[in-house]
C-alpha cells in the first residue's frame, strides 16, 4: 500500500474492496493504525467496523517483532488462516500500521474432503478386487488339486485294467490252447453240427 493510500481511509477502503471482489476466500481485511496499546481500524471489508479499537495479542506480536504471524483459526466451524503483517513507509522504513487477512480454508477443506473421498473409494475397490483375486487364486489351486486327483484316479484305473487284463488273458489262453488240443484228436470222429460248435 502507498503512503498516500495509508493516509486517506477511502482511497483505502475501495483498494479492499477491489482485492475482496477478486479474492473471495478473504473473510476479514483490516488496515489498523496502532493508538497506544490497540490498534484502530481504518478500513475494512466490513464497514461498520470502521474505526472499532482493538487489541489482539496476534496484532500486538505482529507490531512489536515487525514479522508476518499467521495462525489457524476456527470462526463459525470454518478453519481459517489468521495473517497478520507489519506495513511500512518504504522511504523513511517506519512501521505506520498492520494489515489483518483472515483466509477461508472451507473450498481447500471441500477439495481435501473429496480427495479423502476418492481415496477411501479407490482403496475399497482396490480391496474388493485384491480379494477377487485371492478367491480366485484359491479356487485355482483348488482346480489343480481336482486336476491331480483325477490323474491319479485315471492311472489308477490304466494299472487296473492293466492287471485284470493279464489276469483274464492267462487262462483264456490255456483255455483256447486245450481247445486247439482236444480239436486236433476229436476232430474227424465229430459230426458237421459238432465241428461247428467246437469251432465257435
Amino acid at each position: 500500500l502507498a503512503l498516500e493510500a495509508f493516509s486517506d481511509p477511502l482511497i483505502l477502503q475501495k483498494k479492499i474492496e477491489e482485492i475482496c471482489k477478486r479474492t473471495r476466500e478473504i473473510t476479514t481485511l483490516r488496515v489498523l493504525k496502532k493508538e497506544d496499546e490497540s490498534f484502530k481500524i481504518i478500513a475494512s471489508k466490513d464497514i461498520q467496523e470502521m474505526d472499532k479499537i482493538i487489541f489482539d495479542p496476534i496484532l500486538y506480536n505482529s507490531w512489536s517483532f515487525n514479522q508476518v504471524n499467521a495462525q489457524l483459526i476456527t470462526e463459525k466451524d470454518e478453519r481459517q488462516w489468521a495473517v497478520v503483517k507489519p506495513l511500512f513507509n518504504y522511504q523513511t522504513n517506519e512501521k505506520i500500521g498492520l494489515i489483518s487477512i483472515y483466509l477461508s480454508l472451507k473450498e481447500t477443506d471441500k477439495l481435501i474432503a473429496n480427495s479423502v473421498y476418492q481415496a477411501y473409494f479407490f482403496i475399497i475397490i482396490i480391496i474388493i478386487l485384491t480379494l477377487f483375486l485371492i478367491v480366485q487364486h484359491t479356487r485355482l489351486f483348488s482346480f489343480v488339486f481336482i486336476s491331480k486327483k483325477l490323474q491319479e484316479i485315471d492311472k489308477m484305473k490304466d494299472e487296473f485294467i492293466r492287471t485284470a487284463t493279464h489276469e483274464i488273458q492267462a487262462p483264456i489262453v490255456n483255455i483256447r490252447n486245450y481247445i486247439f488240443t482236444l480239436e486236433e484228436s476229436i476232430f474227424p470222429l465229430l459230426d458237421q453240427y459238432q465241428k461247428e460248435l467246437l469251432e465257435k
